[in-house]
């Protein structure tokens, strides 16, 4: 299955994106210059790509967490949180899903 997500995630980026394992079953994927909508947009072509290549029988979800920095933001230890924090959120909430968080909303949370 991890072939099938590779595939599709190749196929859902631009040409400026940059995939990036984290560790686990967990990818990072930075879109330079991606608006909040393209952004939820590649992550749930990604998703149905994620679906369309489950094997028979075999059940696969993706969850995804999308994060765009605000203007000014130089941290980029902030969005990957942020990131995080909205994959947590997807998974906390179902499963299978795209949530968009903001480094304003971890900001606030810390």
């Amino acid at each position: 299955m991890k072939r099938a997500v590779s595939i599709s995630l190749g196929n859902s980026k631009r040409d400026k994106s940059v995939t990036i394992k984290l560790g686990g079953e967990e990818i990072l994927v930075v879109l330079p210059g991606a608006a909040q909508a393209a952004a939820r947009e590649i992550a749930e072509r990604l998703r149905y790509a994620v679906a369309a290549r489950r094997p028979i029988g075999v059940e696969v979800t993706i969850s995804i967490g999308v994060a765009v920095a605000p203007p000014g933001l130089l941290n980029t230890d902030e969005l990957v949180e942020a990131a995080d924090a909205a994959l947590y959120s997807a998974k906390a909430n179902g499963r299978d899903r795209v949530i968009v968080g903001s480094a304003a909303e971890v900001d606030a949370a810390v």
